[in-house]
């Protein structure tokens, strides 16, 4: 962004491209699947996409009417959050939010990013913020949350698992969306879903916790590689294939 995805805008792309002698050029548009056949009809091909292509977006509204959107325990788990005693407050601790989804990454056996990842994103993006959910006193919980276009985005996030009776991670999102919708964002992208409710899923559990917030399902086109130079993308692959290996020779 902000030109939308188009055949203007992949015309450009292409063009700015070549101009440049690059060998490969990859999109990744906010472009619904419907959108892959003009992307096939101009010579791209599919590659590995690095934002998910299926999410959920959340439309934001007054409070009450928002709420009504949510399933009846999300409204419920929202109120008893406030309930309990749970605060949040919105900065730019990437160290806290580091904490935080460090917690989450260790239950799960997953890998998250370093703080100086998330410390990019806060000083790069044109709104980017660290919302921290307190009970007490002591932090339990934190998101982080960007905006553009018009649109919020919850990126990354975690918690510590022993306060989950206070449901912090509901306090969270809806004081995030509702600032958001106070900043006059239209809604609000939960960022990234499983494909299908499938409880063997390893991401259905995500898939129970975003959908409550009500919204739409949404599968975009992925992301796309135009090659402009046959040799020059065989360099970049073994390029960066050499790059990969010596990252993991490192660790």
């Amino acid at each position: 962004g902000p030109l939308p995805a188009g055949p203007g805008a992949l015309a450009a792309l292409a063009a700015w491209a070549r101009d440049r002698s690059l060998a490969r050029l990859r999109v990744e548009p906010q472009a619904l699947e419907s959108f892959t056949a003009e992307l096939r009809a101009r010579g791209f091909r599919p590659a590995s996409a690095l934002h998910p292509r299926h999410t959920l977006l959340v439309p934001l509204a007054a409070d009450e009417e928002m709420l009504a959107g949510f399933k009846s325990k999300h409204r419920y788990n929202v109120r008893l959050a406030a309930r309990r005693g749970v605060t949040v407050e919105s900065g730019t601790d990437a160290d806290e939010l580091r904490r935080q989804t460090e917690k989450t990454a260790a239950r799960h056996g997953i890998s998250l990013p370093r703080v100086d990842f998330y410390r990019r994103r806060l000083e790069l993006l044109d709104w980017c913020r660290v919302y921290i959910a307190r009970h007490e006193g002591v932090a339990i919980a934190a998101i982080m949350v960007a905006r553009f276009g018009g649109r919020a985005y919850y990126l990354f996030g975690g918690g510590d698992h022993q306060h989950r009776q206070l449901m912090a991670p509901y306090a969270l999102q809806w004081q995030a969306m509702r600032d958001a919708r106070s900043a006059g964002c239209a809604d609000y992208d939960m960022w990234g879903l499983p494909p299908a409710p499938d409880p063997s899923h390893p991401w259905f559990g995500l898939w129970q916790f975003k959908t409550g917030f009500g919204g739409e399902a949404v599968t975009y086109c992925g992301a796309w590689d135009l090659v402009l130079s046959p040799a020059g993308n065989r360099l970049a692959r073994l390029a960066a294939g050499a790059q990969i290996a010596a990252r993991h020779l490192r660790r």
